[in-house]
């Protein structure tokens, strides 16, 4: 579940997991970093933004968040974020 929460955070931020250039920070201290500031909006990949899909995207990140906590077994299973995605997904058929 944590490679999948690293490419969904790859695809949201449009950033590497890991930086070419070393004064960019890694994607997860980053992400942890945006977070606790309370700068979600921030994290998303700025090509994405006035899409209109703003708080789905938000919510991805949440799930992408949850795939890569520390703790493994706190982890969502791949049933539950399937289940998650979909939500959103028929949420996002219905505007």
């Amino acid at each position: 579940m944590y490679s999948f929460g690293v490419v969904l955070l790859e695809l949201l931020t449009g950033r590497r997991p890991v930086p070419i250039l070393s004064a960019s920070k890694e994607l997860i201290k980053w992400v942890k970093e945006m977070r606790s500031g309370g700068k979600q909006i921030e994290i998303l990949d700025p090509t994405l933004k006035g899409t209109g899909y703003e708080e789905q995207m938000l919510k991805v990140l949440e799930i992408a968040w949850q795939c890569v906590n520390h703790n493994p077994g706190m982890r969502p299973t791949i049933q539950e974020v399937v289940s998650c995605l979909d939500d959103i997904g028929a949420e996002m058929e219905t505007r």
